[in-house]
């Protein structure tokens, strides 16, 4: 988890997983990573659908998580299996494909496994060969664990392996005009492989010529992970998008109600409604003038990828306070430190409260309750004689003749 604690990762576009640990989740048996919570809800999830009825052998491989920063409306993806999925997305340059790919390993495969490793990498590469075929010609990005090995891309102090498969996948790249963008040599992979520690390079990213060329970086990025063998890759493309549009809704509760009610009283309201199109008239016109009546009385919330329910404008002092202590504590001392969990458990428990205050009065809303003392009261009597055991004083009389 140590990767999505970073600010840095929690900036990024698009992040894009190989093996994700995935577990059962709701009542209808399906699967969701755990990792969208570590993102503290900034990302849209991309996980294959699969049910946990499918086993080990169902569970994707691949996971896209797209900020949603980005437009909606301007991206989709499509999950060709569980070892591939593609992500569309739209730029500067036109619509553009980002292909996830995860090849099975052959490490500590039995021998009587190997045969049937060999044809799911084989599957995967030929299911990546015709989602490339199907793409935008000159506009695709790969990447993705391979876990296969050729002289191509270590150097001479990794082990200069060579896989069979590795030649179908260099074919793959020459046919679709794809170049590596991953340095020869670059470590993707420190482990310990039947107790020898082992660096190579088998993550790996490869890109059209025209992206190619709008290449920033890409390396990996040591720093961000430091409890896995797989580190992260960081690539980075001179590349624009659109940004999802603010939101903007009207605080009802902040109405001005006595100009708002002068606004409305002050309109001419239509007469003589005798017919069908009297009738879609004048309601057009009422809503018109409520709309009218609005403008300046209600105060406007702008809502964008950032905003969170619970933070309402009495938790913004308090909200302003963490922050203040978070850059304190990153060059303070332990009261500083101290000082800042204090604080943020504050805020968290201030925004938990605020939170459920919001789903009682959706609730009284969605049933017709009032909120008020009487209805308080009505609710608990309700409570009450529901739980209760009937007493005589308590049963009618018609009813208090029948044994219970």
């Amino acid at each position: 988890m140590h990767l999505f604690g970073e600010e840095e990762v929690q900036r990024m576009e698009i992040l894009a997983i190989q093996e994700p640990e995935v577990y059962g989740f709701g009542d209808a048996g399906s699967l969701m990573t755990t990792y969208s919570q570590a993102l503290g809800g900034n990302f849209h999830v991309l996980l294959r659908p699969t049910l946990v009825g499918d086993g080990e052998d169902g569970k994707p491989r691949v996971c896209f998580y797209v900020n949603k920063k980005i437009d909606p409306k301007t991206w989709s993806v499509k999950h060709h299996s569980r070892d591939l999925s593609t992500l569309t997305v739209r730029t500067a340059l036109g619509a553009m494909d980002i292909h996830n790919v995860y090849v099975p390993s052959k490490v500590g495969v039995a021998l009587a496994d190997r045969a049937r490793v060999s044809a799911a990498i084989r599957e995967s590469l030929t299911v990546l060969r015709a989602a490339l075929h199907r793409g935008h010609l000159g506009r695709q990005v790969v990447v993705g664990d391979f876990n296969l090995h050729h002289p191509l891309w270590p150097t001479c102090r990794q082990a200069r392996l060579q896989d069979a498969d590795a030649d179908e996948l260099i074919g793959i790249s020459g046919d679709h005009g794809l170049e590596l963008l991953t340095e020869r040599g670059m470590v993707t992979y420190d482990g310990n492989v039947f107790g020898h520690d082992v660096e190579s390079t088998i993550d790996l990213t490869w890109a059209s010529t025209a992206l190619a060329e709008r290449i920033v970086r890409c390396d990996a990025q040591r720093r961000w992970l430091f409890a896995a063998d797989h580190l992260p890759v960081l690539t980075e493309l001179d590349l624009r998008w659109d940004a999802a549009p603010i939101r903007e809704l009207k605080n009802w509760k902040e109405t001005d109600w006595d100009t708002w009610g002068t606004s409305v009283a002050q309109t001419a309201w239509p007469k003589n409604i005798n017919t069908q199109p009297d009738v879609d008239a004048a309601v057009q016109y009422f809503l018109d003038a409520l709309n009218d009546a609005s403008q300046g009385t209600v105060p406007i919330i702008k809502l964008c990828q950032r905003s969170k329910p619970g933070y309402t404008a009495d938790l913004k002092p308090l909200r302003q306070q963490v922050n203040q202590a978070r850059r304190w504590a990153r060059s303070g001392g332990p009261a500083d430190v101290e000082r800042f969990r204090r604080i943020r458990h504050e805020l968290g428990r201030e925004t938990h409260i605020e939170n459920a205050s919001r789903r009682r009065q959706k609730t009284f809303r969605a049933s017709g309750d009032c909120p008020s003392g009487r209805g308080r009261e009505e609710r608990h009597n309700q409570r009450t004689r529901r739980h209760c055991k009937p007493t005589a004083s308590s049963i009618p009389p018609l009813l208090a003749r029948q044994k219970y």
